[in-house]
Order: structure tokens, then sequence, then C-alpha cells
């Protein structure tokens, strides 16, 4: 128990990340207050509580090669007139997870939305891994709550090298689905499909390169504006990444609007905005 103990303390569990000074520390017992049982039911979120801050935090170390970031909400200073005058940089402690344990994580965490209880955020295209979570809530005294419950998914994208983490989290979930693989791990599939535009536009300001995968190829006249009409952002996507412009995408789901129309003039210096919404395809 000792071991796990300092184990875990070294991913600030049961402490203040950094982040604010309002923050909370959650709870982490102190060892001398561990039953014999204490690891065990720890190992799937009992007898434990976290911020939501600390979830992401740790579990980015568990796939960056063991570092804990003090996360940051601003990442420069700059003056009136826009020259940055401070650069803030997040503090960082390494707590020696060895390339192959972060290897076969990551394996683990693809298979979780590949085959297993996170489908739901499954990309055809570019690989999700992630963890989802149906926790009980506790009740006063002992206990849980009946028909309480906190749904989440932890998310990781690119899968096979993570440059963001995610956490969608829904306190006490309403309807008849409360698991966070039936409604968090779709969510997080949108917010993907949202930032996969931004990070190829390079309108980033952590920009890095997606490993173009192997999508059909739209047959299309080069001097002409396509039709986007009905198209899915990764259809649109494909095609528009033909043509020798910019572009912005607003929404998800099906394209109900673009700006210029089908059939103008291709212009290089006019910007191409496309406009989705979700429901039923047009």
């Amino acid at each position: 128990d000792a071991k796990i103990y300092q184990y875990l303390k070294k991913y600030k569990f049961g402490e203040r990340i950094g982040i604010s000074n309002n923050e909370t520390k959650g709870y982490f017992p102190e060892l001398k207050e561990w039953t014999p049982s204490t690891a065990y039911f720890m190992a799937i979120g009992q007898g434990i509580s976290v911020t939501p801050i600390q979830l992401v935090t740790s579990a980015a170390a568990v796939v960056n090669g063991g570092n804990i970031h003090t996360p940051l909400l601003v990442s420069h200073i700059t003056s009136k007139s826009g020259d940055v005058v401070t650069k803030l940089k997040p503090d960082t402690i390494s707590i020696g997870i060895k390339p192959n344990t972060t290897k076969q994580m990551l394996k683990a965490l693809k298979k979780v939305v590949q085959k297993g209880t996170g489908k739901n955020a499954y990309l055809q295209d570019y690989a999700i891994a992630g963890k989802t979570g149906t926790g009980q809530k506790a009740k006063p005294g002992k206990g849980y709550a009946a028909g309480l419950f906190s749904a989440s998914f932890l998310g990781f994208f690119p899968a096979d090298d993570p440059k963001i983490v995610g956490l969608i989290l829904f306190d006490e979930p309403g309807g008849d689905v409360h698991s966070g693989g039936g409604i968090a791990a779709p969510v997080f599939k949108e917010v993907v499909e949202n930032i996969i535009p931004i990070i190829k536009s390079g309108d980033s300001m952590n920009s890095f390169t997606l490993q173009k995968p192997a999508n059909k190829t739209y047959s299309h006249n080069s001097n002409k504006v396509p039709n986007f009409q009905s198209m899915t952002v990764k259809e649109s996507l494909e095609l528009v990444k033909q043509y020798p412009v910019t572009y912005r995408i607003f929404g998800s789901g099906y394209c109900y609007r673009q700006e210029p129309p089908a059939g103008s003039s291709v212009q290089k210096d006019i910007q191409w905005n496309l406009y989705f919404e979700t429901g039923n395809k047009k």
C-alpha cells in the first residue's frame, strides 16, 4: 500500500495543481487512513475524489512520458501595441514513466475507442484514444445515491502522438442514458471534428501536423467553386484542400451554406466559408 500511495502522490492527487488560489484539493486519504481494501477500490475510482483539472493533468502525464505540467490559462501577455512583454511557461515535474509503459497505455486506450465502451468517440480517419467513466455519486454519510451518476470521457488526440487531452463531464445527467460512453464520448468526437479544420488551417497557437488519411479523391473543376451542399465536414475538407484557397469551417454536421456560392470563379484571395449544422442530411 505504501508504494501505491507514494506513486499516486506523484500525480498531485490531494493537492492543488496551482491553476488558481481558489482551486480545491480533492480528496486523497493519508496512508494511515487506508484499509486493506483501499487500493482495490481506488483502482476503480472509489475512495478518492479528484477535480477535473487534476484528472486531465495526471492523464496527460500518462501519455506524454511522465511529465506533470502546471496548466496555464494565459500563454503570454502583450502590450497595447501588440508586443509580447511576458511569456508564461508551465512548471514541469517528471514522474518517470518508461516509454514502453506509455506505449502500452496508449495501445489500451485506443482499443477503448475502437472496440470498447468508448466506441461513440470513434473517427474513421483519425485515431482517438480515451477512457470512459460512469461514477456513482456519494450520499451523505456512507454509500452511494440511487440513480445519481457522473458520466465522463477522457480523450487524447491524435492517439499515436497525443497533443490534445480533453475531459467531457456530465454531472448527474438526466434521461435514460447516463454512461460516459453513451453521452460524453460522442461530445469529445464532435469537439475533435471541429478541431481538425483549425489544425489543418494553421490557425492555432500550438499547431501540429496531422497524418494525411487515405481518403477518396473528389473530381473537381479547379476554376469553379464546387457545391458543398449536404456534405459532411470530413467530405468538405477532402474537397476544399484540392483548391489553392484559405477556408473556415463553422459548426458540425452537414453543409447548408457556403461562401462564395457554387459555380462561381475560384479566386485565391477570397476565403471560403462553409457552414454546417447537425440534423438530417439536406
